[in-house]
């Protein structure tokens, strides 16, 4: 499946409503983004802990409230469409209507965000996306709480670097479906491991053509990619 990262990357404004839009006219099957949690406790869409990198601001997002998030200008700003910080509820009422699974990336590598865990579970149910959204992220702690919160929630741990069993053993124990790595310490071994385990493979951030056709090869269950019209034609080919 293919699933834009942080929406239409390659040509929009990442993680911005016109990102997430423009993704889904390019024919992306899925969405992935991430999450963070305002000064006001509301869940908010963007992918760094500070705003500086995309927007005209400086400071830690959490040291702001929405409405305070909502001025900063976008860097790369559109006329054609909505590029503030959008929040997670934005995100829903997007992506509902056509029933587009969602990866939602929990932010707490570098910060701790009390209670993140919590709302975003909440707000899924509140939407009726139980069935369409998957909550992962590098953070064991924040994943394993999220279990312990809902026995039913979609889980999935991400990885950088190498593979190895110790990711293994934390998956089993809190019970995750997906394992989200890196595609370049995927090898064809390491997938047949994985697909005996039952785990669903997605991998990050795949851009180019030969390295596509790779991971279709591989039969990962999900290509995350900043060019998601790109792989809608790989994927054609491939069929």
């Amino acid at each position: 499946m293919n699933y834009a990262h942080r929406g239409y990357k390659k040509e929009y404004p990442e993680n911005t409503l016109l990102s997430i839009r423009k993704a889904i006219v390019s024919g992306a099957n899925g969405i992935e983004i991430d999450v963070h949690l305002s000064k006001d406790g509301e869940l908010v869409v963007i992918h760094d802990e500070d705003v500086n990198r995309t927007f005209e601001g400086i400071g830690l997002v959490r040291d702001y409230t929405l409405e305070e998030l909502k001025e900063f200008k976008n860097r790369d700003e559109r006329e054609d469409g909505d590029c503030s910080i959008p929040t997670l509820q934005e995100v829903f009422n997007i992506v509902k209507p056509y029933k587009l699974p969602i990866l939602i990336e929990l932010k707490t590598d570098m910060i701790q965000y009390e209670g993140i865990e919590e709302a975003v579970i909440q707000l899924i149910k509140q939407n009726d996306y139980m069935e369409h959204s998957a909550i992962m992220g590098f953070n064991w702690d924040t994943i394993k709480k999220c279990r312990e919160l809902d026995p039913d929630v979609r889980l999935g741990l991400s990885k950088h670097d190498r593979f190895n069993l110790d990711i293994l053993d934390k998956a089993k124990e809190i019970d995750i479906q997906m394992l989200t790595l890196n595609y370049d310490i995927l090898s064809p071994d390491i997938m047949v491991t994985l697909r005996d385990l039952g785990y669903e493979i997605n991998v990050y951030t795949v851009n180019r053509k030969h390295d596509m056709k790779k991971m279709m090869d591989y039969e990962v269950h999900r290509i995350i990619t900043d060019d998601p019209e790109l792989l809608v034609s790989l994927l054609k080919e491939h069929e």
